[in-house]
């Protein structure tokens, strides 16, 4: 069961929200991890005593696998099983898996595998196989009793995994993100490494960076055995893939412009290779549309190449300059309306020598620009655009022989919105219109929205949200990045008496992303 997603349109569920996403996800064939022993792929290597190794470039993404080992419970040459044996890949399991062992003292003692990968990827099937329940004789002690937990993790927070077992009558028992051998007294519960009784399946919907597996001697375990162990086997995922897309357009005409280049570079400026080896370019049709598919998480630069007999006015990021920054990560994996606009090419009535916009104390727009020449020129326009590209004021200026080329307008605004556009037009006295300039004016930001106060603390933190986003979920986490607290929805207040003294991160997960602040515990 490996995944291939190649899709036009797919819901991601991230941080409580849905969204959308145009464009194709995915790639066309999954990437396999194999250990020591295996007749292909990498075969992973894991010696006696390591605690660390980085495997490098698995179809563009390296994977690194850490020990998380504070009790010491990892069989090593210092800490030997009963039998002399280690945790090691190629081993008693037979060749091409992982033997993860651990002693055990008493129950519920821990160790734990963290695989990193260096691109956000889905984890298609990772089994666990072995997990069973010994018993030494017909009676109620044990020697051991296994139980394995998961846990995932992306930029977003935590991810959630789907397990199942592969066999209808597994000889263990899920219940949310673990698996604990069954236990009944007086019955012997072993399974063979190969018997799919013990195996289980984990797997992920949403893409992920980080998966820890742990290990331990469960509840009903005595603790009276020295070691115990789980087999991994090969296991694939499949990295995340995005798109840019977006649009030339004659900015006189507000259609579409065919014959305009459109490149995609990285972030040193080079050519982009796609899976296949090919440079990224296309040129755009009727339609003016062009994309790119299948694009690893990252920075790109957009360049585009003027139609014949065209000029640039603007761009998206309101830099006139043919270059539009995208980046793509595991929140936001497609960048779409990257729009480039287009005038053509004529002597222009009217040379302009600046322009600036901005908002006053008494939150008004101000715009201002000079000219130095204005020939068969009619009046400008003022155009005040939110986001969604609506119109929401405009303001006609009539040339004036008094004005000495400069000019000043004052818009009164009584809006929310975070970020407003404000266009400069032009007018020529048959009517044809100029667009000369766009400014953007950034109104608000989340992250001074949101505050948290007092800090320090002693006690309980107060949540002020005066932005316009709504918080749809609130963590605590510790400074390693263990997960204290969670609370869902808008709250007013955070309790934190509880907790030991310290620096803690308070991660507020909003519509329009996370606001992230330390707090210190007096």
């Amino acid at each position: 069961m490996y995944r291939i997603v190649i899709i036009s349109a797919i819901y991601l569920l991230l941080m409580g929200k849905t969204t959308l996403l145009i464009g194709q996800l995915g790639t066309v064939k999954p990437t396999f991890f194999t250990w020591e022993g295996a007749t292909s792929g990498n075969r992973a290597v894991w010696k006696v005593d390591d605690t660390h190794n980085v495997y490098r470039d698995l179809d563009g993404v390296d994977v690194t696998i850490q020990l998380l080992d504070p009790l010491n419970l990892n069989t090593t040459t210092k800490n030997p099983s009963e039998f002399n044996d280690f945790t090691k890949s190629n081993t008693f399991f037979n060749r091409g898996n992982l033997a993860f062992q651990i002693t055990s003292s008493q129950k519920a003692q821990t160790a734990c595998m963290e695989f990193a990968f260096s691109k956000p990827v889905f984890l298609n099937q990772y089994q666990i196989w072995d997990i069973d329940m010994l018993q030494s004789s017909p009676h109620n002690v044990s020697t051991y009793q296994d139980s394995v937990s998961f846990m995932a993790t992306n930029k977003a927070g935590n991810v959630a995994l789907s397990l199942a077992p592969l066999d209808e009558n597994p000889t263990f028992t899920i219940t949310k993100q673990s698996a604990k051998a069954n236990f009944r007294a007086g019955v012997n519960g072993d399974v063979q490494h190969n018997d799919k009784k013990g195996a289980i399946a984990i797997s992920s919907d949403i893409p992920i960076e980080k998966f820890t597996l742990c290990y331990a001697n469960a509840s009903d375990d005595d603790g009276s055995s020295n070691s115990h162990a789980v087999k991994i086997p090969e296991f694939s995922f499949t990295e995340l893939l995005g798109g840019i897309s977006g649009q030339v357009i004659d900015d006189n005409t507000g259609l579409p412009l065919a014959g305009s280049v459109v490149r995609l570079l990285d972030q040193n400026g080079e050519y982009v290779l796609n899976k296949f080896g090919w440079f990224m370019q296309t040129m755009t049709d009727e339609s003016g549309l062009y994309s790119f598919d299948h694009l690893t998480m990252g920075t790109y630069t957009i360049f585009q190449i003027n139609p014949p007999g065209f000029d640039s006015i603007k761009d998206l990021d309101d830099v006139n300059d043919n270059k539009i920054t995208a980046e793509l990560d595991v929140i936001s994996p497609f960048s779409n309306g990257n729009n480039f606009y287009e005038i053509m090419q004529a002597p222009l009535p009217v040379t302009l020598d600046s322009y600036q916009a901005f908002i006053n104390e008494d939150h008004a727009i101000v715009a201002q620009w000079q000219v130095a020449s204005e020939i068969n020129c009619s009046h400008y326009d003022i155009e005040i655009l939110n986001t969604n590209n609506a119109i929401l004021s405009k303001e006609r200026v009539d040339i004036s022989s008094d004005k000495d080329g400069q000019y000043c307008v004052l818009i009164p605004y009584q809006g929310n919105d975070k970020k407003l556009y404000v266009n400069l037009i032009q007018y020529d006295f048959d009517g044809k219109r100029s667009h000369l300039g766009t400014k953007v004016i950034n109104l608000k930001n989340p992250q001074q929205d949101i505050k948290f106060y007092p800090n320090p603390t002693n006690g309980i933190i107060i949540l002020e949200n005066t932005s316009d986003v709504s918080i749809l979920k609130t963590e605590i986490v510790d400074i390693n990045g263990k997960q204290i607290l969670t609370k869902e929805g808008e709250i007013d207040q955070i309790d934190l008496s509880m907790l030991a003294k310290g620096l803690y991160l308070v991660r507020c997960f909003t519509t329009s992303g996370v606001v992230v602040q330390k707090v210190i515990k007096e």
